[in-house]
């Protein structure tokens, strides 16, 4: 034990930079979305999607949370179960419970199916070149010939002016083959795919901002939350936090 700590001592004194920073990096929560929270989201008639999707500057974003991404893998067949509703009011037919068959089960939350997590999706737009224009002004028939308009190399989240850790930042390619009579595009960038905590968007923030970085090297392209998306986001993982809250309770009257 006396030679390991000699040998700890001389490489302290030897160690050469910054020390990293002692804060601990945020983790995917080990309470997984509970299964409630998304048969909530299904009931609903109407759920509004639009303040999960916006653009700025050369990029698409796309926000996710459980409930979100629950709720649009289910809607084919919230459609067709609204359509058998309508031909069916007065009478109840076995075929109404069958909708059932499809929705969350418990087992699911159990396994860590959904797991309670908040990502941001970054898609670099595409745009037709100017030859592609010019040339298409003296043939309809030539097909507009598209590329992306830059690649994403990185992003940043503030929760107003404290950036918040992504639990998994990352960026994977995409390639695009697409050859019809209207277009054609033969070309490949790369998308952001951060994954974050349940609780970096919240109203305390105040602002909420992005900071995406291009392959152009210019300044970031800054894209602030607007008050309904954060609103949107934040009770999407209210379920979550009354789960958690209620695990840390019955936690402590556990405890002897």
């Amino acid at each position: 034990i006396e030679e390991a700590l000699a040998l700890l001592d001389q490489n302290r004194s030897n160690a050469k930079g910054t020390p990293p920073p002692g804060a601990l990096l945020p983790v995917e929560p080990l309470t997984p979305y509970p299964i409630e929270g998304l048969k909530e989201a299904l009931r609903a008639e109407k759920y509004d999607s639009r303040p999960y999707y916006f653009a700025a500057g050369d990029f698409n974003i796309a926000l996710s949370t459980p409930p979100l991404d629950y709720r649009e893998q289910e809607e084919k067949r919230l459609q067709a179960e609204r359509e058998h509703k309508k031909r069916n009011k007065k009478q109840q037919t076995a075929g109404e419970n069958a909708g059932d068959s499809d929705a969350p089960k418990d087992w699911e939350q159990e396994a860590g199916a959904h797991p309670a997590i908040f990502a941001i999706y970054v898609m670099p737009k595409a745009k037709e070149g100017l030859g592609s224009a010019f040339g298409r002004s003296f043939s309809l028939n030539s097909a507009a010939k598209l590329k992306f308009k830059t690649d994403f190399q990185a992003m940043k989240l503030f929760c107003g002016n404290k950036e918040v850790l992504p639990i998994h930042p990352g960026k994977v390619p995409v390639t695009v083959s697409i050859q019809n009579r209207l277009v054609k595009m033969d070309d490949s960038t790369y998308k952001g795919i951060y994954v974050y905590s349940p609780d970096a968007v919240n109203p305390d923030c105040g602002q909420i901002k992005l900071e995406i970085y291009s392959s152009k090297g210019a300044e970031p392209t800054v894209r602030a939350f607007d008050e309904k998306t954060v609103q949107h986001v934040w009770a999407d993982f209210d379920a979550f936090r009354k789960a958690q809250a209620a695990g840390m309770q019955s936690a402590s009257a556990a405890k002897p």
